[in-house]
């Protein structure tokens, strides 16, 4: 069979349409496997690449030296108390232990005697990094530092004649100027008498008010944790007229009238702070924490409490450990 020019001339142009395809897939192939090689080059180059090691340890030392460095110029005229190691001194009775510590001169640990939780433990109504009491003072020119802060000096325990033990922290700078936290605990009583002495007051305290911080942490102590939330309240006396606020899942309150106390009950206990002559005004936030932390609630409150006209001062206050009882709480 013979062939005319025509159709060996189309013969010849798709032989060479084929090459030409085949020529450019061929490179194509290349180079997707030029890009493929260099894409999976550069992966393997930055996993090569080591992370930078993270010294946590090295990380938490300079944070914990920057604070320390923050603390002690904040100290002021006061500085040598931002240096020591805790001591402890107890006060106890028949009802309640309370163990102090010199860090801040206040209760570290309160152990209400007469219970146990419900899993027959001691019942340790408060412990811990979060319970606190503090207030700011005017440490030297221009500078303020927190109590909390401080490593007071614990004076010797004391008992009087009526059986009640008292024990005293005190710091002191060189000029006069003093703080002295001296607590009381009466025979048969869980309520704690907190005196705050000051000399050079008026150099102490600005506008003869001293703000107040009080931290308690509420731990669970019935078996059955989520209904013992649901039994907690934040309880008051504003203006000479009680109250209380449910937390809920959390909140925050603020008293713009003089406040006689504050309290954080829990089921059957509570914890109290007590200014003698009021509070002037202030505010509480409170959070409830997970199931598995242990804790019903977490209360900070921030407090403004008058201090008297003069140098030396005394700050009159209660705080009450103890059951939340009626005929108790009467006494």
């Amino acid at each position: 069979m013979g062939f005319d020019r025509n159709t060996v001339i189309g013969f010849v142009l798709i032989g060479a349409l084929l090459v030409g395809m085949l020529v450019m897939n061929n490179r194509s192939q290349t180079l997707y496997q030029a890009e493929t090689k260099r894409l999976a080059d550069s992966t393997a180059a930055a996993k090569a690449k080591a992370a930078p090691i993270v010294d946590s340890a090295k990380i938490k030392q300079e944070l914990t030296k920057n604070d320390s460095a923050r603390k002690t110029q904040a100290a002021g005229d006061f500085q040598k108390y931002t240096q020591g190691s805790k001591q402890e001194l107890v006060l106890e009775n028949d009802l309640v232990k309370i163990i102090f510590t010199s860090k801040g001169g206040q209760p570290e640990t309160v152990e209400l005697k007469k219970y146990k939780t419900h899993d027959g433990k001691p019942l340790v109504l408060r412990s811990g990094e979060g319970n606190k009491i503090s207030y700011l003072f005017k440490s030297g020119n221009n500078v303020t530092a927190q109590s909390a802060d401080l490593f007071f000096l614990p004076g010797n325990k004391q008992t009087g004649a009526d059986g009640s033990q008292s024990v005293s922290f005190s710091i002191a700078d060189s000029s006069g100027k003093s703080i002295e936290h001296v607590y009381t605990l009466n025979n048969g009583q869980y309520m704690l008498d907190f005196n705050l002495k000051m000399k050079g007051a008026d150099k102490l305290v600005t506008q003869n008010v001293l703000n107040m911080q009080w931290q308690t942490v509420a731990p669970q102590v019935e078996k059955d944790i989520q209904y013992e939330k649901q039994q907690v309240n934040i309880c008051y006396v504003e203006n000479e007229a009680y109250d209380f606020e449910h937390p809920g899942s959390g909140g925050d309150m603020k008293f713009s009238k003089p406040l006689n106390w504050i309290s954080v009950k829990q089921q059957f206990f509570a914890s109290t702070l007590i200014a003698k002559d009021k509070f002037q005004s202030g505010e509480i936030i409170w959070k409830v924490p997970d199931d598995s932390a242990k804790t019903v609630v977490s209360a900070d409150a921030n407090l403004k409490i008058s201090v008297p006209n003069g140098s030396d001062v005394t700050i009159p206050m209660q705080i009450y450990y103890g059951p939340s009882d009626y005929n108790v709480l009467k006494k």
